[in-house]
């Protein structure tokens, strides 16, 4: 190995916080400076205060066998700033990222269905120099009376990363579309009230027609909508990171009565895809393009 490939691979490794620029994020030592500084910087409900005492008290020997850590100082959208990753059990596990853009901080968090990831793990690890979360998970579906123990479904795993400010998918190699049209149809069959909602986009001129249906009264309301420009480009943008031609083409979850979203892609000269997804969940990059279309200004029929 020669000195500069020794410097290179040394660099690597150093801690961020002795490269990124200093922000209130680097001198957060405990859980409790962590709680008291999210709960002071992004303050929630006052009876629903950040807090980790609970966290893993089920699942506590499946946590510590995979080292997972309750918060990291990490620079994770690497611009030379330390943001504060956080793993929080409030009432139900939720990921997100307090980031620091030159020296502001926001917070983003990772869209999650509960009836998938009922019990996750995250872990930091990293793919070409990259940081990626392996999102173990697994869900409780019954109670051992002769144990007195919850079972599980065995462990399984996402490798999450966060890219263009999302939690995404990670992917190795990407693959290059030319999306001709988007639909997104969401049949509205659930518990509660869901309604139906049909999104039909024509990429070649950024034409939209979108509807949405209320059905659980005896007068059915309808609306319709547009989405603008810039929220189809970020829509294709995520499309564009998504290798969503290697999808499953059924998503499903244990969780009865929720929704089906439909999704078909037309693209490369008339190829289809077409995945259906009940729950409205199948991954997080698919959680992503949903999330957008919820910007919709809907305007009463």
């Amino acid at each position: 190995m020669t000195f500069y490939q020794f410097l290179s691979f040394f660099i690597c490794f150093i801690p961020c916080s002795i490269f990124c620029k200093a922000n209130q994020i680097d001198s957060l030592k405990t859980d409790e400076q962590v709680l008291e500084f999210l709960n002071k910087t992004f303050p929630t409900k006052k009876e629903n205060p950040y807090y980790f005492d609970h966290y893993y008290n089920e699942t506590i020997k499946v946590a510590d066998s995979l080292k997972v850590k309750k918060w990291i100082k990490i620079d994770i959208d690497q611009n030379g700033e330390t943001d504060l990753l956080v793993f929080e059990g409030n009432y139900l596990q939720n990921i997100f990222v307090i980031l620091s853009k030159n020296g502001k901080l926001e917070k983003v968090s990772a869209c999650r269905d509960e009836c998938k990831y009922h019990w996750i793990y995250p872990v930091i690890s990293r793919i070409n120099k990259k940081p990626v979360i392996l999102l173990y998970y697994q869900s409780q579906y019954g109670y051992d009376d002769s144990t007195k123990h919850f079972l599980y479904t065995p462990l399984a795993t996402d490798t999450i990363t966060f890219w263009q400010g999302r939690f995404l998918n990670y992917i190795n190699e990407l693959k290059t579309y030319k999306i001709q049209s988007i639909e997104i149809y969401n049949d509205g069959i659930c518990e509660s009230e869901c309604p139906r909602i049909n999104i039909k986009i024509d990429i070649n001129n950024f034409e939209n027609q979108c509807s949405k249906e209320l059905q659980w009264d005896s007068k059915p309301k309808k609306f319709t909508g547009k989405l603008s420009s810039t929220e189809i480009k970020k829509m294709l943008s995520i499309f564009g990171y998504s290798n969503f031609s290697e999808l499953p083409e059924q998503f499903s979850i244990t969780c009865s009565d929720q929704p089906t979203t439909t999704l078909t892609i037309k693209y490369n000269n008339g190829r289809v895809k077409t995945i259906r997804d009940n729950g409205s969940f199948g991954n997080f990059t698919l959680a992503e393009i949903y999330k957008i279309t919820d910007k919709i200004n809907w305007v009463p029929q």
